[in-house]
């Protein structure tokens, strides 16, 4: 069926394709004839019956939209594999970590502890799939992927077959090795904000935009107002002090990375290769877990 094929497709890590399985044969087994809606007032109407339509809405999200990515051992093989999925930000709610796409910072650190205490894991491999994201908790946790690599009897592994990029990738970098696929999309060291002058829109609609702040930089970035002198300098001044300490990590853990290389752009896996930014390259992660 379509939605079966949609659904495998876009696929996080790995999805429970029996529980996709049981809401198709759900689908195809019921009698329109016998739906009658329930009143949401009245939670004792025999028609909220789990079996019937009123129930197809939950089992429908939960069969389309995969479980969140979630760390996954295999304690036989001594692999764990740790996905880095989705815009990197932090505090996330389970909610915008499933259904918004988003890699929580704190999630992710929580699984690196969980295999860093589990002697039977001697290999970790960390499975990217992310543009990148929010600065806010990525130093921190680059950090301790740092540490896990540099512990003994730890393995570490990266691994993209889509996009490692910006963010992703400084966490990325202290991995033991890595690999992407020849045409997934590595690198795009930097930092960036954006801000957008609405103030010539304002004066022409007649909008007057006046602000009151204590100190010159408490207020910039108000929508219909422009950034004085001092505080666009301010914000180039941030950039390059965090684009500084991204670039110092990258050629520390990869030493053969040149500067060239960390102008925020990004590179097939084949250029990264020849970059000095991945160790090789493998098609998919089928292939991969096999030659661990």
């Amino acid at each position: 069926m379509k939605i079966k094929s949609h659904v495998k497709t876009r696929q996080l890590v790995a999805f429970e394709d029996s529980h996709l399985q049981a809401f198709l044969d759900k689908v195809q087994a019921f009698d329109p004839h016998s739906f009658r809606p329930t009143a949401a007032s009245d939670p004792a109407d025999p028609a909220s019956d789990e079996s019937d339509i009123n129930d197809y809405f939950d089992d429908m999200v939960a069969a389309i939209y995969p479980p969140r990515a979630a760390l996954q051992m295999d304690e036989s093989r001594g692999l764990a594999i740790i996905p880095v999925v989705g815009v990197i930000t932090m505090g996330l709610t389970v909610f915008e970590q499933r259904y918004f796409g988003c890699a929580d910072v704190d999630l992710i650190s929580t699984m690196i502890d969980t295999v860093a205490a589990n002697p039977k894991i001697n290999t970790v491999l960390f499975y990217f799939k992310t543009p990148g994201g929010y600065i806010t908790g990525v130093e921190e946790l680059t950090a301790k992927v740092a540490r896990l690599t540099a512990t003994p009897g730890k393995r570490t592994i990266g691994y993209a077959n889509d996009i490692c990029a910006s963010a992703g990738y400084e966490i990325a970098a202290p991995c033991g090795s890595l690999f992407a696929a020849p045409s997934a999309c590595i690198g795009s060291i930097g930092v960036k904000v954006t801000y957008v002058d609405y103030s010539a829109m304002a004066e022409k609609a007649g909008i007057v935009v006046r602000v009151f702040a204590s100190g010159q930089y408490k207020a910039m970035g108000t929508p219909g107002t422009s950034l004085t002198k001092e505080q666009a300098d301010y914000i180039q001044a941030d950039i390059d002090r965090e684009a500084g300490k991204f670039k110092a990590l990258v050629q520390s853990m990869r030493p053969g990375v040149s500067n060239e290389s960390m102008q925020g752009q990004c590179f097939t896996g084949i250029e990264a290769l020849k970059a000095n930014l991945v160790d090789g390259l493998v098609p998919d992660m089928a292939t991969m877990l096999a030659r661990l």
